[in-house]
Parts: C-alpha cells; sequence; structure tokens
C-alpha cells in the first residue's frame, strides 16, 4: 500500500542531533550505543526469514518513533515519515536538510505521543536544548509547530512520552550544570509557566526514564533512582525519592511492570538486576537483587504483559526473569543463549508476547513461552544489519530496527 510521504523542514530551529538508543517498547530505558544509523529496516509481521519480504528505508539515523497509526517517523537531516504499509522510499518518503550548520555528528532523539503528535529533540545552532512538537495530521512546520525551550532544557537530551502524553525530557547540561527532568504537560503550549522542571533528590547525569501506572516518573542516574511522584514539588523538598543499595549500581535501564514494580539493569559482571516493590520508599530490606542464570553486564530490561522481565546481558544471553522468581536464579529465571544472540544491543516484545532482540547482524525471535533458543527461535539476518542501535514493534506487529555501519 502506498502513501504520501509528509516531509517536517523544521525551519525554526537547526538541530544537533542526539541518540537514544537501545530502547525498545514496553517501558525500556538506559544509555545503549551512541552510534549513528545508515538505515531503518522492517520485518513484517508473519515474516519468517528477511531473505524476501523484509523492507530496508535508506537515511542516516538513530532514533525513530512509530505513532499510534503504524507511521514511523525518523530524522535523517530533516523528519520523514514512511506512511503505514510503505514498502520503500523510491517515491513518497522525502528527506530534507535544515538551514544552517548541525553542530557536530550528533543525532535528534524523535518520540510519539498517543494523539498522534510527533516530538523532535535536540541542540540549535546557539547550543541551547530544543524540544519540538508537531501535532498530528500536520505536514509542514512552517506555522503550528510549537517550540519548547528553557525550563532547564539543555545539554544532552533524551525524551520519553509516558501513557498520558507528558513528555519528559532529561537534561544533561556537561560540567558545571546542573542535571534535571524537565515534564512538558500534555497540552502545554510553551515552557513559559506550564513546565515543571525537577532537580535534587540524587538527579545527576540522568540517562533513563520511565512512568508508572499512577503517573509517577522513575529515573536512573549515574548512582542511583529517583522516582518523582505525581505532584511532586519542583525542587524535589516534597514527593521526591532517592533509592540506592538493593544492588544499585551505575543503572543501565530501567522500566516498569504492570503491578507497577521498578526493574533496574545495573553496571557491572557480577551486579544484577534490583527491583523496587511498588509502594516503598527505600531499598532497605525490601528490594531485591537478581543475580546468577546469566546476568551479567546487565545492559537493557524491558517487561512483558505478563509481569516477565528480560534483561539483555553483555555476554551474549538473555535472561527471562519470570514472574515470582528466586533472588539468586535457582528457580524461575531461564538464560537464552544461542539463535544468533550476539552482542544485543535492543529488546522489545511484541502484543503477542515474542521477545525480539536486536544482535550485531541479526534479529533474533525468541517465541512466548519458549524455554531455550537454538531449537524454537527465529533468526532474521539480512546484509544490512551491522550494529542496531534501536529495535521497536508498530501497532500491527511490524518490528523496525535501526541499522549503523560496523566500526572497522
Amino acid at each position: 500500500m502506498k502513501g504520501s510521504g509528509k516531509l517536517f523542514a523544521l525551519t525554526a530551529v537547526t538541530f544537533a542531533i542526539l541518540v537514544s538508543c537501545g530502547g525498545g517498547e514496553g517501558g525500556t530505558g538506559g544509555t545503549g550505543v551512541s552510534i549513528r544509523a545508515e538505515s531503518l529496516t522492517e520485518i513484517p509481521k508473519g515474516a519468517t526469514s528477511c531473505a524476501s519480504g523484509c523492507f530496508t528505508f535508506t537515511g542516516r539515523t538513530s532514533s525513530f518513533a512509530v505513532d499510534p497509526s503504524g507511521n514511523v517517523w525518523f530524522y535523517a537531516k530533516g523528519l520523514t515519515e514512511i506512511p503505514k504499509g510503505e514498502m520503500s522510499c523510491a517515491s513518497d518518503c522525502l528527506a530534507f536538510s535544515l538551514s544552517g550548520d548541525l553542530i557536530g555528528d550528533l543525532i535528534e532523539t524523535v518520540g510519539a505521543d498517543k494523539f498522534g503528535n510527533i516530538w523532535v529533540a535536540g541542540l540549535n545552532s546557539a547550543g541551547g536544548g530544543v524540544v519540538v512538537k508537531i501535532p498530528a495530521g500536520f505536514t509542514s512546520c512552517v506555522s503550528g509547530c510549537t517550540t519548547f525551550t528553557g525550563a532547564g532544557i539543555s545539554g544532552f537530551l533524551r525524551i520519553t512520552v509516558d501513557a498520558s502524553g507528558n513528555v519528559w525530557v532529561l537534561n544533561n547540561p556537561g560540567p558545571g550544570g546542573i542535571s534535571s527532568v524537565t515534564e512538558i504537560p500534555a497540552g502545554a503550549a510553551s515552557c513559559l509557566a506550564e513546565c515543571i522542571t525537577f532537580a535534587g533528590a540524587g538527579i545527576s547525569q540522568p540517562n533513563g526514564v520511565a512512568v508508572d501506572g499512577s503517573g509517577n516518573a522513575w529515573v536512573s542516574n549515574f548512582s542511583s533512582i529517583t522516582e518523582i511522584s505525581k505532584g511532586a514539588a519542583a525542587d524535589c523538598s516534597s514527593g521526591c525519592t532517592n533509592f540506592t543499595g538493593g544492588g544499585i549500581l551505575s543503572p543501565n535501564g530501567i522500566a516498569v511492570d504492570g503491578s507497577g514494580n521498578v526493574w533496574i539493569s545495573n553496571s557491572g559482571s557480577s551486579s544484577g538486576v534490583t527491583e523496587i516493590p511498588k509502594g516503598v520508599t527505600s531499598c532497605s530490606s525490601v528490594c531485591t537483587n537478581f543475580t546468577g542464570a546469566g546476568i551479567s553486564w546487565p545492559r537493557l530490561i524491558t517487561a512483558d504483559g505478563s509481569g516477565n522481565v528480560w534483561v539483555v546481558n553483555a555476554n551474549d544471553s538473555v535472561t527471562e526473569i519470570s514472574k515470582g522468581a528466586a533472588a539468586d536464579c535457582s528457580s524461575g529465571c531461564t538464560n537464552f543463549t544461542g539463535g544468533s544472540i550476539s552482542s544485543p544491543n535492543g529488546i522489545a516484545v511484541d502484543g503477542s508476547g515474542n521477545v525480539w532482540v536486536a544482535n550485531q547482524g541479526s534479529v533474533t525471535e525468541i517465541p512466548a513461552g519458549s524455554s531455550s533458543c537454538p531449537e524454537v527461535c527465529r533468526v532474521f539476518t539480512l546484509g544490512v544489519f551491522t550494529v542496531p542501535t534501536q529495535i521497536a514493534i508498530d501497532p500491527s506487529g511490524n518490528v523496525w530496527i535501526a541499522n549503523a555501519p560496523n566500526p572497522p
């Protein structure tokens, strides 16, 4: 099915671009790999291999988003929409070079909210932080797009859109700056009086955020986790809680399961995965640190619809922590190896409970209910696959991967 490509020329601002990698859907957060991708690949729902049937869209990007209608948006010196059902960008997808010079080789972050609005974040030509909202259905930013500045928005930016349509911006201004988290409420028209900037309560070099079903935001910092409760004070004098201990060590990823428990993947060969149970106010004696079952240098994390947690490890494996598993993983944990799982850098769960892992050179599908990989996992290999920087699943169940070149 063909559609008409829509190009958004963001003429009001000139962006540098920031990588937002390693994330998938399902509440993942994390640092991922900061590298520019050369293309996007779509694995259609039901495909059994990429020998035929997969589609590749070229364009230098490493951040993309899928909107509620199934259109895919990516930034490659301009924002491009791949309409739902499009199989090629030969005629319908467009690219646009912004006026002015991009700053260095940074990549913009792109997000989509439940209303179909598209959000783009980065730096302007003066080095200031900017977030732009493109309203659903717009075909141009000549008028009608909203630019958000101020309110602490600065430095290397990452954005996350929660289920209510609020946008959370992680601000890392660099040496001498103050790390913060900015909330752009759904429906806001500017940051002059509507945005809220949270600082304090351990917020330092934030690298990921996940929002639970009650609207509380959980931020992974350099060495701790901060909960920003719904309605918290901007200076975090009330409503914010900083969590340390419980195995929390240089968090790499963060996710919230369907019961409201928070899960963190921690750095280090001997580090584990920390669960912060819903409703607790500290990790003293109540947080659980999961180790064993192949958990080593855990990088990314997500939760499926059944309450199981999936962890991407740096040792060429993926670990499932089933709901109710023992902390030492003597029961309830499964380590998946083989199935071409190699240097995994992305994970996502589809609506049927199948788990998709982006590897160096391939994508592995772990079917729902599996207990091992060699016999039942499906491997998708395509020449364009090199180093994955992001994986996501659209509303129709198609899998999308951003591909970066393998470093020499």
